[in-house]
């Protein structure tokens, strides 16, 4: 028997990996689509969505993140998370062309992985090739940053502009030219959000700034283990307070609700209690 033959090999598509916030986030459309929920519904807790989903909650956090910026989701902190003005079934369509256009941006996570592999090697070799220059310069992005902390204002310049120093102290040109292709991702959508949220906790840029702190002082010391554990130090304080944020803490829900049934969904007359 003659077997038959793909006569047009362009129909297929090739398999493409997924991300697991891109998961999470088709399953919360899904459920717009499907009537679970409309605008105004609050979703249930992030605790019990990363449950649910058996996801870790920065993985979920990245795709209630991604939802926010496409207006899908509105995230109040300290009450909740709501599907937003964006969420209803008939722009499904216009929707999932946005979802596809964000999710071609590399995520926040990705992006913080790579960092915490490269980064370190970097402060390790700039402890042993650093100038007096250099330390002059890392050490006033420390201060502009602190300063911009001090009063009210976004510190996000000296705060890269410290890692930056840090690779231009390498000597190592391709060094440099890494960091500036990390800092270009970073300026997307996703990123900033994040990191906008991420800075909602105010002793987070504190924290951050001490962490520069110590990583300048092992670079002065030409120790470079030191600089290199700093630096790794402060690259996992940051993945850990994406993972343990509470920026999406909800009211309190109780233990069985679900995210499936609708009846699960608090209705938004309630959003104004705490």
């Amino acid at each position: 028997m003659a077997q038959k033959q793909i006569q047009d090999p362009a129909s297929l598509q090739p398999i493409k990996p997924t991300r697991i916030y891109t998961e999470i986030v088709n399953q919360v459309l899904m459920l717009i689509k499907n009537g679970k929920v409309g605008v105004g519904d609050r979703l249930p807790s992030e605790r019990q969505l990363a449950q649910q989903f058996n996801v870790s909650r920065s993985a979920l956090r990245e795709a209630m993140t991604a939802l926010e910026v496409l207006g899908v989701v509105e995230i109040s902190r300290g009450v909740g998370i709501f599907i937003g003005p964006n969420g209803r079934p008939e722009d499904d369509g216009n929707v999932a062309e946005k979802v596809s256009e964000l999710i071609a941006e590399v995520g926040p996570l990705e992006i913080l992985e790579i960092r915490g592999l490269f980064e370190p090697g970097l402060a390790r070799l700039a402890a042993a090739r650093r100038s007096e220059a250099d330390l002059a310069a890392m050490d006033g992005m420390v201060f502009q940053m602190e300063d911009d902390l001090g009063h009210g204002r976004d510190a996000w310049e000296p705060d890269w502009g410290f890692h930056k120093a840090i690779a231009t102290a390498t000597r190592n040109p391709f060094a440099e030219l890494v960091l500036d292709t990390l800092g270009q991702r970073m300026q997307n959508r996703l990123w900033k959000l994040m990191r906008e949220h991420n800075f909602e906790a105010m002793d987070r840029g504190r924290r951050y700034a001490r962490d520069h702190r110590a990583i300048l002082e092992a670079i002065r010391q030409r120790s470079g283990e030191a600089a290199f554990r700093a630096m790794h130090a402060h690259i996992r304080l940051i993945q850990a307070d994406l993972e343990a944020d509470q920026t999406l803490l909800q009211v309190n829900i109780a233990e069985g609700d679900q995210l499936h049934p609708a009846s699960s969904v608090v209705k938004s007359r309630e959003r104004g209690t705490g």
